[in-house]
């Protein structure tokens, strides 16, 4: 084997990191002009290699942007569909409130304080919903645990009101807002996650592989 053969062999394989450094190979790579250059054309074609940007196919970048644009479209439905759902939500509740304030709708067995209690309640939440529905990325962290734990309750209480028929379907079908009103929030809540995490380039660069 020619001896210049065999140290570009060498430098080779310590640019691989699969070899040291020997001697012998550094006094010929001293001597020969010939393996100087080619091992300068060695680490400028390694540099190039490392350096060199992302080349991407044009089609990916449309695909990618089509994925993208149909997320988005879906996250503003998802929204829109939520804030209405807040929106039914807290006139539901403002009209429960106003009927039990004017004696025409359930509580009739609780006291004065209660009531008064339950008036502020459905109000209140009225309020907050409208709010969200208004603005949901303000409002709707504040309110969400509020009234996921409302809505919750409520519908296990009804569902026990019923199994042993203290009310009747009617009766409860006042406290149905709540549960409009979460389902519209986790509904908004979810929209936001599929916008807020467009194809990043990381994920470019993995769909390139």
């Amino acid at each position: 084997m020619d001896i210049c053969e065999n140290a570009r062999r060498h430098l080779g394989a310590m640019r691989d990191r699969e070899a040291f450094a020997e001697p012998d190979v550094d006094r010929h790579l001293d001597d020969c002009a010939d393996c100087r250059v080619w091992l300068d054309g060695v680490d400028h074609l390694t540099r190039s290699m490392r350096l060199r940007p992302v080349s991407q196919p044009t089609f990916v970048d449309g695909a990618l942007a089509l994925w993208d644009a149909r997320e988005s479209r879906r996250g503003a439905i998802g929204t829109a569909a939520g804030r209405l759902m807040l929106a039914v939500a807290a006139l539901g509740c403002l009209l429960v409130g106003v009927s039990i304030a004017a004696g025409s709708a359930g509580h009739t067995h609780t006291g004065v304080t209660a009531q008064r209690e339950v008036i502020i309640l459905e109000v209140a939440l009225a309020f907050g919903l409208a709010c969200a529905a208004a603005r949901p990325r303000t409002f709707l962290p504040g309110i969400l645990p509020i009234l996921g734990v409302v809505a919750v309750v409520n519908v296990g209480v009804s569902m026990i009101n019923l199994f042993v028929e203290r009310s009747g379907l009617l009766g409860e079908i006042a406290h149905l807002p709540f549960l409009i009103g979460l389902l519209g929030a986790l509904l908004i809540h979810r929209a936001d996650s599929i916008t807020a995490v467009p194809v990043s380039g990381a994920r470019r660069a993995r769909l390139h592989l």
